[in-house]
């Protein structure tokens, strides 16, 4: 498996005068044919581990589903028989299932992670299909969480918010929804902050926006600048869309900052691997904040961005 990684920070004044210090992240993880045995054994531990905590991974739900179709993805291609795979679901399905794996596998460092294996089966959880689940809401806090650990960050699961960081001494609660619709945008950045506020003195909303563009498209383009490009202008267009929802519901002390995330598959043309699942992510804050935010905020890039 090859990561990839690629950064690039942003700054920008919007109309109405507010100074946004963004910064923009590209994750990438690309696949070919010779990362498949090792996708045959990241479905046999996530087999593995809901057995062993005993919760069972129900036949209809839809991360069985997806780790059947892509075993029978691999199972096709070691035995030479490509004649039976479409190209679509050699790219989708293998690129969704070993962005899913890696982001639970990270339970298997948990003592007791049932919760969680059970929430992973409550409906669809594929980014393939649009539509709203608990599973992929529980998705997008364990690949946060995943992300931040891979990176050396100190951070654990806890509810409320959902995550919580330390770095350099600062203790940053992480509260995580997923946006389905840009309806009542308002509400879920009201919820979050109350989750915030229960939990720590400082704190950031993580906010994943694939459903509402990204989701179940593919990304065909030359090379990661372009991927970048069209991911980090969804990401900006959506907060200049709501960002008088962001200034009101962010603008208490405890409240740091957002991160605005999208994802999708790509098909990088010029690039080796040419398949990756790409993921930008926005820090966005308002910036008149307290030094304490400000090194709070400080802390929070460096998470994203060493």
């Amino acid at each position: 498996m090859q990561y990839i990684r690629q950064i690039r920070a942003v700054l920008t004044q919007t109309e109405s005068g507010i100074f946004v210090p963004t910064g923009s992240e590209q994750d990438s993880t690309g696949y070919d044919s010779t990362t498949f045995p090792s996708i045959k054994q990241q479905a046999e531990r996530i087999e593995s581990l809901f057995a062993t905590n005993g919760v069972s991974l129900r036949t209809g739900c839809g991360l069985a589903q997806i780790v059947k179709q892509t075993n029978d993805v691999v199972d096709c291609w070691s035995k030479d028989n490509k004649a039976n795979i479409s190209s679509d679901i050699l790219t989708l399905k293998i690129a969704h299932f070993n962005r899913i794996a890696d982001a639970i596998l990270r339970l298997e460092t948990i003592p007791d992670c049932r919760e969680y294996l059970h929430r992973l089966t409550d409906g669809i959880i594929d980014n393939i299909t649009p539509g709203c689940s608990v599973a992929k809401n529980t998705l997008w806090e364990l690949e946060l969480w995943s992300t931040m650990v891979k990176r050396g960050v100190m951070a654990r699961l806890l509810d409320p918010p959902d995550i919580v960081m330390t770095i350099d001494n600062f203790e940053i609660a992480v509260a995580c929804k997923k946006l389905y619709s840009e309806k009542h945008v308002q509400n879920i950045l009201s919820e979050a902050v109350r989750q915030i506020c229960l939990a720590s003195n400082f704190g950031v909303v993580a906010l994943n926006i694939d459903e509402l563009g990204a989701a179940g498209n593919f990304f065909d383009c030359n090379s990661f600048a372009q991927a970048t490009d069209a991911l980090d202008r969804m990401n900006q267009t959506f907060l200049a869309k709501h960002e008088r929802h962001l200034r009101k519901y962010l603008a208490d002390e405890r409240i740091v900052g957002a991160l605005v995330s999208s994802g999708c598959v790509a098909d990088l043309r010029q690039e080796k691997p040419r398949l990756n699942f790409a993921r930008m992510n926005t820090i966005w804050c308002l910036p008149d904040i307290s030094e304490a935010k400000k090194r709070c905020l400080l802390a929070l890039q460096k998470a994203f961005y060493n």
